[in-house]
């Protein structure tokens, strides 16, 4: 069995690399990525064989005009042969010609027998895209053959038109997240009855942006002059829910070696009033681990270990700013 690479294991990886507490091997981590190369497969195919599109955004290809001559016998499906000038025998001898020759080249053969010519599918026997399927590999799930000429032609058709056909788009690589976020973060303490979701105040519109504080030195959103103690975001979700863990998106930072295990407490209030009111759970981080995520331009997901379940709509995120030193920090 083969498997051509496809990136769909790295963008796995690199969303499971953000969750420290979901360990490789694990049911929970196997299902995960069961369902999130499950869900790929389903998108994969319907871009690559429906919409010709590879991982880039790009068209595969462009099928040739160039002039042609085609057996129908090795066609899906059935047509007449004809020489270059639309005879069925040839002039001089009268024998019946064997192939048809199509002037618009290969793009003309295939909208003879009725298949897509605008652009490159992958499509005219269809054994690529049936034969693709979640297969395990040895760092869990991917996209595969079984058929192991099926991936030497695959590799063959990406080496042709010199193209990543298999690799996940970015919208892809976004749906890869967002199960994985179901599965692992949800999956440890939300009974499959409760089911799971994800409460975010971003929309895809939303630019972000670090703001300096218009009252002094230092930042909006983080450690400044006038001595913020913590930074906090509402949210609203149902009750009877529970809250097992937050993403945390941190714009900048510096840490001292002396100070990166600094411990920084993350706390869930429940509302009053429209207001934080008592701390419901709480856990905490440490710089290193914040400045890890500032530098990879990613989220920083923290888990509770207490899962409280909400009483109210209403709930707020709060960071606890460091005050032990001057520390640049902006959440």
């Amino acid at each position: 069995m083969l498997t051509l690479h496809s990136d769909l294991e790295n963008a796995i990886q690199h969303t499971l690399s953000r969750i420290e507490s979901i360990q490789p091997g694990t049911e929970l981590f196997d299902n995960a990525m069961n369902e999130a190369a499950t869900a790929q497969l389903h998108n994969a195919t319907q871009r690559i064989h429906t919409g010709g599109i590879v991982g880039d955004g790009s068209d595969i290809g462009q099928y040739s005009a160039a002039p042609i001559y085609v057996n129908p016998e090795k066609s899906p499906v059935a047509f007449s042969p004809l020489g270059k000038t639309g005879n069925a025998a040839f002039a001089k001898s009268g024998r019946p010609h064997l192939t048809r020759y199509f002037d618009g080249g290969y793009r003309a053969w295939r909208e003879q027998i009725g298949l897509p010519a605008d652009r490159v599918v992958l499509s005219l026997r269809g054994d690529l895209r049936d034969g693709l399927s979640v297969i395990q590999t040895g760092r869990g799930y991917g996209l595969g053959w079984a058929d192991e000429s099926l991936c030497r032609i695959a590799r063959s058709l990406e080496d042709k038109y010199g193209k990543r056909i298999w690799s996940p788009t970015e919208q892809e690589r976004a749906e890869i997240v967002r199960v994985m976020k179901e599965k692992l973060l949800c999956g440890e303490k939300a009974s499959a009855a409760i089911g799971c979701d994800t409460i975010s105040n971003l929309t895809s519109n939303d630019t972000l942006t670090v703001y300096l504080s218009p009252y002094g030195s230092g930042y909006l959103s983080g450690n400044n002059s006038s001595g913020d103690l913590q930074k906090g975001e509402q949210f609203n979700g149902p009750i009877g829910s529970q809250l097992t863990g937050a993403f945390l998106g941190f714009g900048w930072v510096t840490v001292s070696t002396t100070d990166s295990a600094t411990p920084i407490t993350i706390n869930a209030y429940n509302e009053s009033a429209g207001a934080p009111d008592t701390v419901i759970t709480s856990t905490t981080v440490t710089l290193a681990q914040i400045a890890a995520a500032v530098t990879a331009q990613t989220e920083l997901y923290v888990s509770f270990p207490a899962a409280p379940t909400l009483t109210a709509n209403g709930f707020f995120i709060s960071v606890v700013l460091p005050t032990t030193a001057v520390i640049p920090w902006s959440c």
